[in-house]
């Protein structure tokens, strides 16, 4: 028992050396480090609507309707992508939607006009956000495409854009995502 004894003073000693060497707050900058940027991405998804409330699979199509905030320099090459993640209590039942499209006719649809050079000419004037709206349709079936059964469904929004990389396309922004939950009767 003077053995086990010994270990545990040793071990409590080496973990008051480490503290005393790396300071109190090593350990709290580290979870910082992981943690969730503080300012919110350039691309948001600003509104979510849902219907028709609460949703029969039987009578059509449930309709996901977002209002999306582009960054107002987004590139007119790239592609807006918006997906959802539907998921059931159980977790047994998942769909996952998608919407990808390219952003110059969603911005010549809106009448929106890039940035123009500020008089200085090193950096663009910002201006508002365009505004764009998306709609994604779920069938009301699952991922073996049998009908949902009635329950709190969860779903997980989420928009990004994705530009030219190298060799191929790269994400360029993310949305944070957009959580909530939706009855099916």
């Amino acid at each position: 028992m003077t053995d086990l004894t010994t270990w545990k003073t040793a071990i409590g000693v080496l973990c008051v050396a480490v503290v005393c060497l790396l300071g109190p707050d090593a350990a709290q900058a580290a979870r910082k480090s992981k943690a969730a940027p503080k300012k919110e991405p350039d691309l948001r998804i600003v509104d979510v609507r849902i219907k028709p409330v609460p949703y029969v699979p039987s009578r059509g199509e449930l309709q996901f309707t977002l209002a999306i905030d582009l960054p107002s320099d987004v590139e007119r090459a790239s592609l807006l992508e918006v997906t959802c993640l539907l998921s059931s209590p159980s977790k047994t039942s998942l769909r996952f939607l998608t919407y990808r499209q390219p952003v110059a006719p969603m911005l010549d649809a809106i009448g929106y006009q890039a940035p123009r050079p500020s008089p200085a000419g090193d950096h663009p004037n910002r201006g508002p956000s365009p505004r764009v709206t998306v709609t994604l349709n779920w069938d009301g079936k699952d991922h073996t495409r049998q009908e949902a059964q009635a329950g709190q469904y969860r779903y997980e929004l989420r928009a990004k854009i994705i530009g030219d990389g190298d060799s191929t396309p790269r994400t360029l922004t993310v949305s944070w995502p957009k959580r909530g939950t939706m009855e099916v009767k």
